[in-house]
């Protein structure tokens, strides 16, 4: 299936380059490009989700991670009036994990987060630092509405969601909850003090390293 979304998207993407920037065909093709996108990404989630692709792992600094992680996110969080803080220790040892898989975890709490603000916007804090027993923790903060305690148990679950129709494929969360659990970690949502969601990666002594 990859395979042939991969033709519609560079078809369209070839045309919308040759076509005359007030033609008709722009907006229809627009929408072909986007949806195609859309599609790649709900499948990218369920191979994920299945756990078929390889996980390679290598000495990693979570710092460094977390930073490509929110590059990448950086504009559409900016674009919907979220601001970014990092408060990321310097000092922390590096990690043997899947340094692609773990960054994704970040962008998936990070446009949860994104969501999660609406219109309005807010703030998302990132932090990292040591836990007990030398492990990482890894912290995505937003000052949103927070998360209801009657579906907290749930939002790990393949295929919950509190989006509309078309908006989510209720993966996201779920893939996040497998990498961690397949590198030996563990998730927790806490309430911050003034309001929000605080969810709490914790990646074990075993899986660290000296820096």
């Amino acid at each position: 299936v990859k395979n042939p979304l991969a033709g519609i998207l560079g078809y369209a993407q070839l045309t919308l380059r040759k076509l005359e920037p007030d033609s008709p065909f722009r907006k229809n093709l627009d929408v072909i490009e986007k949806e195609t996108r859309r599609c790649t990404e709900i499948i990218q989630n369920l191979l994920q989700f299945a756990r078929q692709e390889k996980t390679e792992t290598k000495v990693t600094n979570i710092n460094e991670v977390v930073e490509a992680a929110l590059t990448i996110v950086d504009h559409q969080l900016t674009i919907n009036d979220v601001n970014i803080e990092k408060e990321l220790d310097p000092n922390l040892p590096t990690i043997e994990v899947s340094a692609n898989q773990l960054q994704q975890v970040i962008i998936n709490f990070a446009i949860n987060a994104q969501q999660a603000l609406g219109e309005d916007g807010g703030n998302l804090t990132v932090r990292t630092h040591t836990g007990d027993g030398d492990s990482i923790v890894i912290e995505v903060e937003d000052d949103g509405p927070g998360i209801p305690q009657d579906i907290r148990a749930n939002i790990f679950d393949p295929f919950f969601t509190t989006k509309r129709a078309g908006e989510g494929t209720g993966l996201g969360l779920s893939v996040t909850y497998g990498i961690i659990k397949d590198h030996g970690g563990d998730i927790r949502i806490e309430d911050p003090p003034g309001g929000g969601t605080r969810f709490v990666v914790i990646l074990p002594q075993k899986v660290a390293k000296a820096a």
